[in-house]
């Protein structure tokens, strides 16, 4: 049976089996009506149904749409939570974040960054002023922050901040040695930036740390220490100085009865030899600092050596003849020609001396390891001798020996450049092996009169003119031939 031609409850709906007069779904009676009007009935009903699965499917539909809706509200008022956490988080993070700036911009940590970040634009006065607000928030405070403001005052000329610094560093129960040879170095670059080395040198003779002083010791000008006491002595004394650090000593002799010697630095010991010495002495650093002065007095009296014994008596002799002298057993006899008296710088001697012609004057000393000598003997003799050459020729005698090897182009000594000539200057008449010698020292004169010594010496042989250079000292004398 098709659907039309079905029959259908008029109260439910339900399908009518054929012949039913009940419907099974509701109860309600069935009416049994002609074969049109059954017709009729199911096309209405067709209809009715179409209807009804329409709305059916549209109230569906809503449903679906309602649903929709709802999850649509749902997740937008979800949405908006989450919208509104969030704008709270970020709203409740930026207020923490401000928080934490501002506590931050108050934070020692941001005073030490920002005085490091100005001190790299060179900005030191600012940056010591960050590292003061540091500071204030400090307790006990960082050592090291404050040396370092004080280098970043050092920048800009505060040297009475540096002071304020290195005090406080020194005089903190907390510091290091590392910080109190900082600190000691900051004030002395402050003192030497001020040109006030003395203040320097003070600093250093007061510091108790010998590391500090030591590493500083250029700085230092101490009084210095006589290693040989004062008092009497019976045997030459060498005396010994010292000082602290690296500087020179200056020191005065004075000897009794006689006018104070001359300032002298000290660069080896001193000797002293027969007599009341009161010696002066102070210390003088490279910056020009001194230390005091300080002064210790020597009685020296070593045993005199016996006088020397000369064999040759004074008087006049006509052949050539030798000085002859005993050799003493308590020192060395020395002698000299020029009135002088003898020192160990002297011409020693060591045999016979040839006796000059002319006339000559000797004085003769013995002189002890100790330095002291023995009274001085004279001696005064006359050689007669005619020598074929005059002293005053001698020069000439050079002069011609220089032309020969090319050393000067003229009699008058003119050098090869024409820019300065030799002179000559007598100095004696002395016995050289068997041989009589004229004795000439060489200056070189310059064209406006100026006139140095060079340091060579001629002999030309009073007999014969012929010229030598002398190597030696007198007494001693080598003879070496001039080239040309």
């Amino acid at each position: 049976m098709s659907e039309a031609a079905l029959q259908r409850c008029p109260k439910c709906g339900s399908v009518i089996k054929e012949g039913q007069l009940l419907c099974e779904a509701c109860g309600a009676e069935i009416n049994i009506v002609p074969e049109y009007e059954t017709q009729i009935e199911a096309s209405i009903n067709e209809t009715m149904n179409r209807i009804m699965d329409t709305i059916d499917r549209e109230e569906k539909k809503e449903s679906a749409a309602q649903k929709a809706r709802e999850e649509t509200e749902k997740k937008r008022r979800k949405l908006q939570l989450v919208l509104l956490g969030a704008l709270c988080g970020v709203a409740l993070a930026g207020v923490l974040f401000g928080t934490a700036l501002l506590r931050w911009r108050r934070s020692e940590g941001y005073y030490v960054a920002k005085a490091y970040s100005l001190a790299e634009k060179g900005s030191y006065p600012e940056a010591a002023q960050m590292l003061n607000r540091a500071l204030l928030l400090q307790d006990p405070k960082d050592l090291s922050l404050i040396l370092l403001r004080g280098e970043y005052q050092l920048r800009y000329n505060d040297y009475a901040g540096v002071k304020n610094a290195v005090d406080a560093v020194l005089s903190s129960r907390q510091r290091t040695e590392r910080d109190v040879m900082e600190a000691y170095s900051l004030q002395v670059m402050s003192s030497a930036a001020e040109n006030d080395f003395q203040a320097i040198a003070d600093m250093m003779r007061e510091c108790p740390y010998e590391n500090v002083r030591s590493s500083f010791a250029d700085y230092l000008a101490e009084e210095p220490v006589f290693l040989s006491p004062a008092g009497k002595y019976e045997e030459r004394v060498h005396l010994a100085l010292e000082t602290a650090g690296n500087a020179e000593i200056c020191y005065r002799i004075t000897r009794e009865g006689e006018e104070p010697g001359e300032e002298q630095v000290y660069n080896a010991p001193i000797v002293l030899t027969d007599g009341i010495y009161t010696v002066s002495a102070y210390a003088r650093n490279r910056f020009g600092i001194t230390s005091g002065s300080v002064s210790s007095v020597y009685e020296v009296h070593p045993t005199r050596p016996e006088e020397p014994v000369i064999l040759t008596p004074s008087g006049e002799y006509r052949t050539q003849m030798q000085i002859l002298a005993e050799i003493p057993a308590d020192g060395d006899l020395y002698y000299t020609t020029d009135g002088t008296d003898p020192t160990p710088e002297s011409r020693k001697f060591t045999g016979d001396i040839p006796m000059p012609a002319g006339t000559s004057n000797y004085r003769f000393a013995v002189i002890n390891d100790a330095g002291v000598s023995s009274e001085i003997v004279e001696m005064h003799y006359n050689r007669f001798y005619s020598p074929a050459i005059r002293a005053e020729d001698g020069p000439n005698y050079v002069l011609i020996a220089l032309i020969r090897s090319g050393e000067v182009v003229d009699t008058v000594g003119t050098i090869r450049d024409g820019s300065a000539r030799y002179q000559y200057r007598y100095r004696e008449l002395t016995e050289i092996g068997t041989g009589s010698f004229y004795i000439y020292e060489e200056l070189l004169t310059d064209m406006a009169g100026n006139a140095v010594m060079t340091g060579r010496v001629f002999a030309v042989n009073a007999g014969s003119g012929e010229t030598f250079l002398c190597d030696g000292g007198s007494g001693n004398m080598q003879l070496i031939p001039i080239d040309g």
